[in-house]
């Protein structure tokens, strides 16, 4: 690792997994959180375990857009470091920090206001509707310190420095996991607060996350060497070209997230314990995906960078490696749930007729994890030359076909949970298809960011 940028000129599998395997224990624990608020959520009933996926979705819709902005500036700052100009990264985080902040004030003030005629609006069942909006009255809060710490996260990213991902998501999950079980509970002095308290919970882990963040930053980061934090004058030429980068990737996410939203609803029109099964499964799934993030950011970041040292013919290729060292590592991680169904569906509920209805669910969600290794790297692979428009344009072609094919299957067709799931492997081998066609014949050896 030379002195003057954190990524090596040699980018081998090794490189590849220093920067993957820190975020893919982020992710790790992150998905841990998921797991222990459903876990948790579950032994309330099924109702409450629908009203949380429908609240968490509708979170994770919003915080999608600050998501997407940080893989924005990710680029930026390694395109920048790619190029020498290293002061330049401390600017554009500063920057980034600015814009995240003010995007959260307005998304909170909108949400917290909204709340209830949005849930009116999405949720026919009433006791799901009144628990989701009970949820979500304390989980937007999280918002503010959600939008802090993918600042921060995509400056870690961008400098190929991602061990302390690994921290923060674990100090974030201890936190949750006591919390989850003294306030959904009520245990000793604690109040019982059921699915508020799981709410309330991941809020206060995320504060947390933010204040490891702030510590470590002030530890690790040359703030003299970046131009970090060193905040003269507001430059609106800066904050539009991380707009103009960043806007594909946060409408991207948000349509991403959306289309997971709009499947729970046709889902929830089928009944409650078709909702409840699917917010299990989803985090099941999700389980099964853990490598992705770390492997997406890693091509994202090191194809960026290797557009900035002007090797565009070793994009390709770098992507390719990637992607069959993710394929791998997906493969282990599905093999547990698919020879132990029964076991791994047991975690979430104790409830037979949801681990008899999860069964038939979990070949397929194998599967489209297996594809989907190859296409979100593929797709990282597109967003990290700078070409955030068309990967865009990828992702929304692929996710209307999606929903219009769950659409058909659930809501006019009205066929079995298992058959409507199915529309999931559907989307990943269009993005695969799609994502290789467009790094064959695609015009984005000449991006500039």
């Amino acid at each position: 690792m030379s002195s003057t940028t954190p990524i090596s000129d040699h980018i081998g599998l090794r490189r590849i997994w220093a920067i993957a395997w820190p975020i893919i224990i982020s992710s790790a624990t992150q998905t841990a959180l998921n797991v222990t608020d459903t876990a948790f959520i579950g032994r309330l009933g099924a109702i409450p375990l629908g009203a949380g996926a429908i609240g968490g979705i509708i979170y994770l819709t919003v915080i999608m857009f600050a998501w997407g902005f940080g893989v924005g500036t990710q680029i930026v700052v390694a395109r920048r470091l790619g190029e020498g100009r290293v002061r330049m990264v401390g600017r554009t985080v500063t920057h980034a920090f600015i814009f995240q902040w003010s995007m959260a004030l307005v998304l909170f003030t909108v949400l917290m206001v909204g709340r209830e005629p949005i849930m009116r609006l999405l949720v026919s069942s009433d006791a799901v509707r009144g628990e989701a909006v009970g949820f979500l009255s304390y989980r937007l809060w999280g918002i503010f310190f959600a939008h802090t710490n993918f600042a921060f996260r995509s400056l870690y990213v961008g400098l190929g420095r991602t061990k302390i991902l690994s921290l923060t998501s674990g100090v974030m999950v201890a936190v949750n996991i006591v919390l989850d079980y003294l306030l959904v509970f009520g245990i000793g002095p604690f109040p019982e607060m059921g699915i508020r308290g799981a709410a309330l919970a991941s809020v206060v882990a995320e504060l947390c996350c933010t204040a490891v963040f702030i510590v470590a930053t002030q530890i690790k980061i040359d703030a003299r060497r970046y131009s970090l934090f060193r905040f003269r004058i507001l430059s609106f030429r800066l904050i539009g070209r991380l707009i103009r980068v960043a806007i594909p990737v946060m409408a991207q996410n948000f349509f991403t997230i959306l289309s997971w939203l709009l499947f729970f609803l046709i889902i929830e029109r089928l009944g409650e314990s078709e909702l409840a099964t699917s917010n299990i499964v989803r985090s099941l799934y999700i389980v099964m995906q853990i490598p992705l993030m770390g492997f997406n950011s890693a091509a994202n970041t090191l194809v960026s960078y290797q557009m900035g040292r002007g090797r565009v013919d070793d994009v390709v290729p770098l992507i390719w490696r990637v992607a069959r060292v993710c394929l791998l590592l997906v493969a282990v991680f599905v093999a547990i749930p698919l020879l132990f169904p029964g076991w791994a569906l047991s975690i979430y509920t104790d409830q037979p007729a949801l681990i008899d209805m999860g069964r038939p669910l979990i070949p397929i969600l194998v599967t489209s994890s297996l594809i989907m290794s190859i296409g979100t790297v593929l797709f990282s692979g597109i967003s990290g030359t700078g070409r955030t428009s068309h990967a865009f344009a990828i992702e929304g072609s692929v996710v209307v076909v999606y929903l219009a094919v769950a659409f058909t299957l659930g809501s006019l067709l009205h066929m079995p949970l298992r058959v409507v799931w199915m529309s999931d492997v559907v989307y990943s081998l269009l993005l695969v298809g799609v994502c290789l066609c467009y790094l064959k014949w695609g015009r984005w050896r000449e991006a500039k960011v």
